[in-house]
Parts: structure tokens; sequence; C-alpha cells
């Protein structure tokens, strides 16, 4: 269609926890974007490896969600949809 831009979407893969001092910050960042959800239950959650944390996200999101959990010791992948 004319005047149509494509969409690159992503969803961010998270690959479990480098430093296990950092899971706390980590669960803090998690946190903010699922505000239900206790952090004793997301501390939980993120000691799993492979995990889907976000889905169809525009490659910019998905960057910034990406350099926070690396900022706080997680490992992440983008993964092009």
């Amino acid at each position: 269609m004319i005047g149509t831009k494509y969409m690159v979407k992503f969803d961010v893969i998270y690959r479990g926890i480098s430093n296990k001092n950092n899971i706390a910050n980590l669960a803090g960042i998690i946190k903010r974007c699922f505000p239900k959800a206790s952090k004793e239950d997301i501390v939980v959650y993120l000691k799993q490896n492979d995990l889907i944390l976000f889905s169809d996200l525009d490659e910019e999101k998905a960057n910034k969600i990406k350099q926070a959990i690396i900022k706080n010791g997680g490992k992440v992948e983008l993964q092009f949809k």
C-alpha cells in the first residue's frame, strides 16, 4: 500500500542472568513493566532461561529493554519476527 511503512517487530528473549548479585536490580526493571507482579515472583521467574519477556516490540523499544537488562547483569537476545 502506498504510504504504509512496514514495521519490523522483535521479541526480547531473556537468556538468564550473568551475575546473581544483580538479580534484584533486574527484577526492579522488570517490575516497572509488570507492576501487579510481586518482586519475589519476578525473581523466581528470572532464575529461568529462554523466556520471552516482551513480544512484538519496535526496534527502538526492544533495544532499550535489551540495554537495561544487560546493564543489570542479564543476558538477552532480540529475535526478529
